[in-house]
């Protein structure tokens, strides 16, 4: 039984869980860290499993798992599940980071036992609206993992802006049907294997009937949906980049200002991001470079913002 939090200090935690969850949707690492810490603090005398103070810290390890701090994350996830009570949803979507914790590693077998247990687990959710809703945005999310998993480290020649920003503009006249298809093409080999293979292994899972609403297997490796699924991907690795409100590149995009068009901003601002993440694809940044192009910097940085698994789940219904 969780000791019940005096009403002092639930007056001082809530705008602290707010502060942290903005940190990590805006993928602000310190800033969540420093909200962390203060909660830490603050709920020290209810104990190190109170259900309040796991629910932050999943929110904290989010926040590292997308900033990829991974061995950190990990970490944090197995802490949540030996402290979280069996079954409940800290307990389960711990778990499923901590599955693509492993994904990311490239320890496949691991990552497929955690997620089957997930997915065990989602099959006891008695109400199908909430049921569905999860089984669609975490295979969701595999697909874009795994997808992600093969791009790290993967190098294809020199990530140049000024080459980067040329070959963004004569892909920027493609329409984003013929872009999203161009981002298919430029997956390196392995990518869909390992995509297909956790995927299925992950519908398995599922019911008949549940398998049914998602994708059917020919859809899901059609190139339209896969480059959809590497925007996906993309989007999450470079948003932070891109929409930055304090970066020149934002100011002058927001602005609409015609020299953010002409020279390398967009490429140099994707450049990094790939840098960060140690994906070394020129194709691939010059296409995700053309669709921002085509984009006012509200409507893309809105149209692109990440979206967390635990957002979406409290946007369903109750368990």
């Amino acid at each position: 039984m969780n000791k019940a939090i005096r009403p002092e200090h639930l007056k001082q935690l809530r705008p602290l869980e707010a502060e942290l969850k903005q940190a990590v949707k805006l993928q602000e690492p310190q800033a969540a860290e420093a909200a962390m810490k203060a909660i830490l603090v603050l709920l020290k005398p209810y104990g190190s499993n109170h259900h309040r103070l796991l629910e932050c810290r999943l929110w904290y390890f989010e926040s590292q798992f997308d900033a990829n701090h991974i061995s950190n994350a990990e970490s944090g996830f197995q802490g949540i599940v030996s402290r979280a009570s069996d079954g409940t949803r800290l307990s389960v979507e711990a778990l499923f980071f901590l599955g693509l914790c492993y994904l990311r590693q490239k320890k496949i077998n691991e990552a497929k036992t955690k997620i089957r247990i997930v997915f065990n687990k989602l099959n006891e959710i008695s109400s199908p609206e909430t049921r569905r809703l999860l089984q669609k945005r975490i295979i969701e999310r595999i697909e874009q993992e795994s997808v992600l998993t093969t791009l790290i480290g993967v190098e294809d020649g020199p990530l140049k802006p000024e080459q980067i920003h040329d070959e963004a503009v004569k892909l920027v006249q493609k329409s984003e049907s013929e872009l999203f298809e161009l981002l298919a093409r430029s997956l390196p080999y392995g990518s869909i294997k390992l995509l297909e293979d956790v995927r299925t292994d992950a519908l398995l899972q599922l019911s008949a009937p549940n398998r049914k609403l998602l994708p059917a297997p020919g859809q899901a490796n059609q190139e339209s949906h896969v480059g959809k699924l590497v925007f996906a991907v993309l989007k999450r690795v470079g948003w932070k980049t891109l929409c930055d409100s304090k970066s020149p590149l934002y100011k002058l995009w927001s602005q609409k200002v015609p020299a953010v068009y002409s020279a390398a901003y967009f490429a140099t601002s994707v450049t990094q991001a790939f840098h960060d993440w140690k994906i070394g694809l020129p194709c691939l940044a010059a296409g995700v470079t053309a669709i921002a192009m085509k984009y006012g910097a509200q409507e893309f940085c809105v149209l692109t913002k990440p979206d967390s698994i635990m957002d979406a789940r409290r946007k369903g219904a109750k368990q």
